[in-house]
C-alpha cells in the first residue's frame, strides 16, 4: 500500500511538470525544509508568508498610480473577477497554485487581506530578463529586443522610455496584439535598468527567423491521400481549404497558377518554392510531383508574418492552417526548447482563433549534443516550436528504420514532449525555381506533409 502511494505521488508530480505554462517556464516550486522556494531563471528566492507583511511592504506605493508585479501562492482557486475588482490582475500561471500577478493603479491595500494570498514575493528586474542575456549581447540581435508590457501601456509611454535609454521603437511592430513591442537599443544599454520600469513584464532578444534547410535527393509519395476511396485512397485534394505558408519566397510557379494569394515580398528562393509545392503543388509539369492538397488555396507570406497577420487572413480569406518551416536561434543548445514571447503569442492566438492550427517544423539540430542529455535530445527549436498549442513536426526517413537523425527532438526546457508527430522529410521532391522540380531534405520538408 505504501508503494502504491509513492507511485501515485510521482504520477501527480509528472502531471504538474507537464503543465508548466507561460513565460515562467523556468520557475519551479519546491519544498525546502518547510519554505516555499521559487527558482526563477536568474535567482532562487523564498516566498514570504503573512498578508500583514505584504500590506506593510505595499505602503510605499500608497496613493500612487503604479504597477507592481509579484509571485503569489493562493489559498484556494483564483477568482480573477474578484481580484480585478481590487485592481489585482493575474498575469501568468506559474505552477500549481502559484501565479504572477499585477497590482495596477491605486493599490487598495486594505482589500489585500481578502485576496486569498498565502505567500508572496516581489518580482525583481532580473526576473523580467531572458537568461539569454546572461551570456549574449545586443550586438548579436542587431540591438533589437522584444518588450512585453502590461495591458494598457501606451505607445507613447514605451517610446519615451526607449528614448531615455537612447533607443527607439522599431518600424515594424508585429506583436503588439499581445502587448509586445520591438525596440531598438544601443549596444551599451543596461538591460536590468530598462527592466526596472514598472510597466515592463519581460525582455528578450528579437530573433529573426531562419529557414530550416538540409539538402538531399529523392521523392515522396502523396498519391494515396488523393486517390479515390474506392481505390484505397482518401479522396483528399484540399479543395475549399485555405493554407498559409510562411517562408522566404513568393512561389511564382506554374503549379500554383490562380491558387496563390501572395503577400510575400521576397522573390527567387528555392526553400519557399519547395515547401509551398509540398503543400499544394499541382504537378502541371510532372504529374508525380503533386503536393498533398493540390486543389487548396495558398496564402504566401514572409516567415512569421503568416501567423501575425492571421486574424485578417482568417476573417477575410478563410485561412484555417499555417505551415511554417523556419525557426529562431537555431543550432543553439542554450535556447533550444525555450518558451518565450513568440511561444506565448502563438498560444494566445490558439485561444483567440481556436479554428486555426499553426504547424511548425521541429528543427534540424538532432545531431547536436545538448548536455546533460544524450545526443539528439533536448534539441527542439525554441520559440515557435516550443509553444504548447502548435503542432510541431519532426522528420522521418523513407525506409525502415525510418531514421532521420538530423530531426530535432524534445524535451523542451520545461519538460514537455516534442515533436507531436513526424512525417517524411528525407529525399523529398517538390517545386523549385523556373517551373521545375527538385530535391530537399529536412524537417522543413516534413512540416508541409502534415
Amino acid at each position: 500500500m505504501r508503494d502504491m502511494r509513492k507511485i501515485y505521488i510521482v504520477f501527480l508530480v509528472l502531471i504538474l511538470l507537464h503543465h508548466l505554462p507561460s513565460l515562467a517556464q523556468s520557475i519551479r516550486l519546491t519544498a525546502n525544509e518547510g519554505e516555499e522556494t521559487l527558482n526563477i531563471g536568474n535567482r532562487s528566492v523564498s516566498l514570504y508568508t503573512g498578508i500583514g507583511e505584504l500590506t506593510g511592504q505595499l505602503q510605499q506605493f500608497a496613493g500612487r498610480d503604479t504597477s507592481v508585479i509579484l509571485y503569489c501562492r493562493f489559498d484556494n482557486s483564483v477568482d480573477t473577477s474578484h481580484l480585478s475588482r481590487m485592481n489585482i490582475y493575474v498575469l501568468d500561471h506559474v505552477q500549481a497554485d502559484v501565479y504572477s500577478i499585477l497590482l495596477k493603479g491605486p493599490i487598495n491595500i486594505p482589500a489585500m487581506g481578502n485576496a486569498g494570498i498565502r505567500s508572496w514575493v516581489f518580482a525583481l528586474p532580473a526576473d523580467k530578463i531572458s537568461t539569454w542575456f546572461n551570456t549574449h549581447t545586443l550586438n548579436e540581435v542587431s540591438h533589437t529586443v522584444l518588450i512585453s508590457v502590461v495591458q494598457g501601456t501606451t505607445r507613447d509611454e514605451i517610446a519615451r522610455v526607449a528614448l531615455r535609454f537612447g533607443g527607439k521603437l522599431s518600424d515594424e511592430q508585429s506583436w503588439i496584439r499581445n502587448n509586445v513591442w520591438s525596440v531598438y537599443l544601443p549596444a551599451d544599454t543596461i538591460i536590468s535598468q530598462l527592466a526596472s520600469q514598472s510597466f515592463i513584464r519581460y525582455i528578450q532578444p528579437d530573433i529573426k527567423p531562419q529557414a530550416l534547410n538540409i539538402h538531399a535527393i529523392g521523392i515522396t509519395n502523396s498519391q494515396r491521400a488523393r486517390q479515390p476511396v474506392i481505390a484505397g485512397g482518401y479522396g483528399l485534394h484540399g479543395k475549399g481549404v485555405v493554407v498559409g505558408v510562411g517562408d522566404n519566397s513568393d512561389p511564382d510557379h506554374v503549379d500554383f497558377v490562380d491558387r496563390v494569394i501572395s503577400f510575400n515580398p521576397i522573390l527567387g528562393n528555392n526553400h519557399g518554392f519547395h515547401t509551398t509545392g509540398t503543400v499544394g503543388g499541382n504537378g502541371i509539369v510532372d504529374e508525380k510531383m503533386k503536393g498533398f492538397a493540390n486543389e487548396s488555396t495558398l496564402i504566401s507570406d514572409f516567415y512569421s508574418q503568416v501567423f501575425t497577420n492571421a486574424p485578417a487572413y482568417f476573417q477575410d480569406l478563410g485561412m484555417r492552417l499555417t505551415s511554417n518551416s523556419y525557426g529562431t536561434m537555431l543550432n543553439n543548445c542554450d535556447y533550444a526548447g525555450t518558451y518565450d514571447l513568440y511561444s506565448q503569442f502563438l498560444d494566445q492566438q490558439a485561444y483567440d482563433l481556436p479554428e486555426l492550427l499553426n504547424i511548425f517544423a521541429a528543427g534540424n539540430d538532432g545531431r547536436n549534443t545538448c548536455a546533460p542529455f544524450n545526443k539528439g535530445f533536448a534539441t527542439i527549436a525554441g520559440s515557435y516550436q516550443s509553444s504548447k498549442n502548435v503542432l510541431t513536426v519532426g522528420a522521418a526517413g523513407k525506409a525502415i528504420p525510418w531514421d532521420a537523425d538530423y530531426s530535432s527532438q524534445g524535451p523542451s526546457k520545461d519538460g514537455r514532449l516534442k515533436p507531436e508527430i513526424v512525417a517524411v522529410g528525407t529525399d523529398v521532391f517538390s517545386t523549385v525555381l523556373d517551373n521545375e522540380y527538385g530535391p530537399n531534405t529536412g524537417t522543413s520538408m516534413a512540416c508541409p506533409n502534415v
